[in-house]
């Protein structure tokens, strides 16, 4: 079967063009985006990757058998507690990589930060954050197609953790949002 004859395949291409376009809205008219008034006169959408079905991943985490607080540097120089969860490994495009996920300790949301060989070209020098769905099958669904950039890309009055060294790749992830120009 034909990815075009497959309707899963056009389900989540529109799911991700749908998603998209509702973030653009909210980016530009919603009082709590990130974007400075200035910024929204101008604002004319997010810059995109084209979709990568490469690089949406169910994996199964490498859980830490001892959950470690750890602190991790925030954009504004201070640091914030989160726990060292585990590790996810896959490959992109032929190359090995890990990343290590953190749980934060008040919302017990896993927090995947991490920067990629494209940082401060086609991706924010802050790095990118991708959300991690935990599924009932103990598997975690990660897909870069939905990366995207701290709030702390666009305003410096706005605080975000920074992708600690561990997660920073020497691959390009080329999914996702790209680098922030106003």
């Amino acid at each position: 079967m034909d990815a075009v004859d497959d309707p899963g395949w056009v389900a989540e291409i529109d799911r991700l063009a749908l998603i998209r376009g509702a973030r653009d809205q909210w980016f530009a008219t919603n009082p709590r985006s990130p974007l400075s008034p200035g910024q929204k006169r101008t604002f004319t959408g997010m810059r995109y990757f084209d979709e990568d079905p490469s690089l949406c991943l169910r994996l199964t985490a490498e859980v830490f058998p001892m959950l470690e607080l750890v602190e991790l540097d925030m954009s504004d120089g201070s640091r914030h507690s989160y726990h060292r969860w585990g590790r996810v490994r896959f490959d992109v495009h032929g190359r090995a990589v890990s990343l290590v996920l953190y749980r934060d300790p008040v919302s017990h949301r896993i927090v995947l930060p991490f920067q990629d060989a494209e940082r401060g070209r086609e991706t924010s020098i802050a790095g990118r954050y991708v959300d991690v769905e935990e599924r009932p099958d103990h598997t975690l669904e990660i897909d870069f197609n939905f990366a995207y950039n701290p709030y702390s890309t666009y305003r410096d009055d706005l605080i975000c953790p920074l992708p600690p060294p561990e997660n920073w790749l020497e691959v390009a992830i080329r999914a996702g949002e790209k680098r922030f120009i106003p």
